[in-house]
């Protein structure tokens, strides 16, 4: 696993790195030998050449790279310096940047939404399907943390656990944050739990379970809960 990384460290500095190097040491900041918030701030500066130091906190410098650059390595530096920086006033060019043409950039993007942490930017990173599965799963932890303030994120939610292309951890995050969103995703679980899937019957089971909101429910909850541990 991961080694692009090592041989790409092995290559040493004078070496151009890749939007992907740049991503996976993103991802994974320990492979990394040195300061990467540092190193991206160098990699931007020269990749905009002059020989000048740039201001990146001006807006809308970073936004315009992320945004217009032709180069997949300065998008994916500028993600990152956004979401090193928690740069939330940068969030709308993020979200824009979850439909990139590059999935290396998409995947990127997808990292800096989680670091800013916000409901609007996990919500549309928890929806989409174009930049991993695991990043998924990590937002929707984090939209559990958010409580019933996410209730912004219920859609996209909603949409993971209809996506049957991830594996089940990802769609236990989901119904845990909806649980955790409370009277507000009630609707949504309702709808599901009395829908004719059972896969969504199941995971919408546990969220109301979990809930303990409908108590006249609790016997058809159980009930359900104990057919899919069957294996029904």
């Amino acid at each position: 696993m991961f080694r692009w990384l090592k041989h790409w460290m092995a290559l040493g500095n004078s070496q151009r790195r890749t939007a992907r190097d740049w991503y996976g040491y993103y991802r994974s900041p320990q492979y990394f030998e040195g300061d990467l918030a540092s190193a991206v701030t160098s990699a931007l500066n020269d990749a905009l050449g002059s020989g000048e130091t740039h201001d990146f906190e001006a807006d809308p410098l970073l936004s315009v790279l992320l945004a217009a650059d032709c180069r997949e390595d300065v998008r994916c530096l500028a993600a990152i310096k956004m979401g090193l920086d928690n740069r939330t006033d940068c969030e709308s060019a993020l979200l824009a940047a979850l439909q990139d043409e590059s999935e290396t950039v998409r995947r990127t993007v997808a990292l800096a939404l989680l670091a800013l942490d916000t409901v609007r930017g996990l919500a549309a990173v928890v929806a989409g399907s174009q930049h991993g599965h695991a990043v998924r799963t990590d937002a929707a932890d984090r939209l559990r943390q958010h409580g019933n303030s996410a209730a912004e994120a219920i859609s996209g939610l909603v949409c993971l656990l209809r996506y049957r292309d991830i594996n089940w951890r990802s769609h236990m995050a989901a119904a845990r944050a909806l649980a955790a969103i409370g009277e507000s995703a009630l609707p949504s679980l309702l709808r599901l739990f009395g829908g004719d899937e059972p896969h969504l019957r199941y995971y919408a089971a546990m969220a109301l379970k979990e809930m303990n909101k409908t108590p006249e429910l609790l016997t058809t909850i159980d009930e359900e809960l104990a057919r899919h541990q069957n294996g029904e």
